[in-house]
């Protein structure tokens, strides 16, 4: 099999991923770049579930929010046993585990060591994947949500409120949990009879709220379930919600160093506001480079166990009348009825 068709398998592998709600899935920060620019920032880890499994590797740069994705690294992970195998490099940065000799095994430690183009080596604290797992059941109701104008007045907006009851695992050990919810719905062209410019549907794929994070650490052993958590909030806009809108909500079981982390930066958003300014020198991470140990690496390379459970929104769920946005006979037509790709845009 060729290198080029390696490449397509993989790509279709991740695209499939991302339609089915990603079980590893990044939780982008960025950081106040004017102080920290070329330092590396790790995204990903590996989780119970049968992967492909991902990692970003980027470079801070001095642009605040945008970052430089770091292309040409070797990537190695290494769990308990001893057992290694390579990340492929797709691009922007991005490096896939096909697990292929190494798996995602509760109990079982992970990992990874990455080499730079420029010499620099850099590797992870071991981390070990939880034994436990939570199993969610998750729903949702609709609600409305304040929105303030520009002008001051506030407006009530129509929205998806997304809950999920949570089973905890049956044990005495402290169980630490992290919550994300992604989205995906499908938007169609208008109907056109051209073989030369077929009506084409995209599938779009976002998180909800991916400023939120949510958090659980279990006070003690005779907590069973958690209620009606609010998990995120997705405001009503009418071209997504025509066709079915399908939800995923993941748990993941954490350790609890993976948790001090995230409960660290969530501590940093309430007081400054969003999850974009979280100072550098502040959420120490778990990846420290091989030969400088005091130079400062953001991001995390994580172990999980996840837990995924779906539902979906139809248009008739809601209250109201929802009209094709690309309807033939429609009085106002969505900008992207003549190409849906520019959503993704």
């Amino acid at each position: 099999m060729s290198r080029q068709q390696i490449q397509q398998i993989i790509n279709g592998l991740f695209i499939l991923m991302i339609g089915l709600g990603m079980t590893g899935c990044i939780e982008e920060i960025t950081f106040d770049t004017e102080r920290s620019a070329g330092q590396l920032v790790v995204d990903g880890g590996i989780t119970d579930q049968p992967g492909p499994h991902k990692l970003q590797l980027s470079l801070t740069s001095g642009n605040n929010t945008m970052r430089e994705p770091v292309r040409g690294a070797s990537v190695v992970i290494t769990d308990g046993d001893g057992n290694t195998e390579d990340y492929i490099e797709l691009e922007d940065g991005t490096y896939l585990l096909m697990g292929e000799t190494v798996q995602g095994e509760r109990g079982q430690s992970y990992s990874v060591e990455i080499s730079l183009p420029d010499g620099k080596q850099y590797r992870s604290v071991p981390e070990t994947i939880p034994l436990a797992v939570a199993k969610d059941s998750s729903y949702f109701e609709l609600g409305t949500v304040d929105e303030r104008q520009s002008t001051g007045r506030i407006v009530e907006r129509d929205a998806v409120m997304i809950y999920a009851d949570t089973e905890l695992p049956d044990q005495a050990e402290p169980v630490y949990l992290k919550w994300e919810v992604e989205s995906m719905y499908g938007f169609r062209e208008t109907e056109r009879n051209n073989p030369f410019n077929p009506t084409q549907t995209c599938n779009l794929s976002q998180p909800v709220e991916p400023q939120k994070i949510t958090l659980f650490a279990s006070p003690d052993s005779d907590t069973k379930t958690i209620e009606k958590n609010l998990l995120g909030i997705k405001e009503y806009v009418s071209h997504e919600f025509y066709r079915p809108h399908h939800f995923s909500v993941i748990v993941s079981s954490i350790t609890e160093s993976r948790y001090e982390y995230w409960n660290q930066v969530d501590e940093i958003v309430n007081s400054t506001g969003t999850i974009f300014d979280v100072p550098p020198a502040v959420v120490k991470g778990n990846v420290f480079n091989v030969d400088d140990e005091n130079e400062q690496v953001f991001g995390y390379f994580e172990t999980a166990v996840v837990d995924t459970s779906r539902f979906h929104v139809l248009r008739s769920d809601f209250p109201f009348f929802i009209p094709n946005p690309c309807g033939l006979n429609s009085l106002y037509t969505h900008d992207a009825c003549d190409r849906c790709s520019e959503l993704e845009e």
